[in-house]
């Protein structure tokens, strides 16, 4: 019993850090390959996304190291409603797959 109790709270602190990192690497502005979608992603949980430059805020929150929980503001959101979206991130390149199957591809731009 006395493993457990020493072993919940490490594991718990490996799960916290392992979200961090994806912050971390998620933090800065992201392109679309079409030019038409714009990421940002700040540091304290917000997200700025701008199509055909019109911008629409929300928040994103790590659920793990490969997954974010985003939910936007005002109609847009109460439309789309919370998504659990899979992240990966290799260099420069985001890759966001969507609940319905669609996989978006972005560019890092600014960090």
């Amino acid at each position: 019993m006395s493993h457990i109790r020493i072993l919940l709270p490490l594991l718990a602190v490996c799960i916290l850090l392992a979200g961090c990192g994806l912050a971390s690497k998620l933090e800065g502005q992201w392109i679309s390959d079409d030019g038409l979608q714009n990421l940002e992603f700040l540091t304290e949980g917000t997200i700025i996304i701008k199509v055909v430059g019109l911008p629409v805020t929300g928040k994103y929150s790590v659920i793990d190291s490969k997954h974010i929980k985003v939910a936007i503001n005002g109609p847009v959101g109460v439309l789309a409603g919370e998504q659990i979206v899979k992240v990966n991130i290799r260099g420069k390149r985001l890759v966001l797959d969507l609940q319905n199957g669609t996989a978006l591809t972005y560019t890092r731009v600014k960090r």
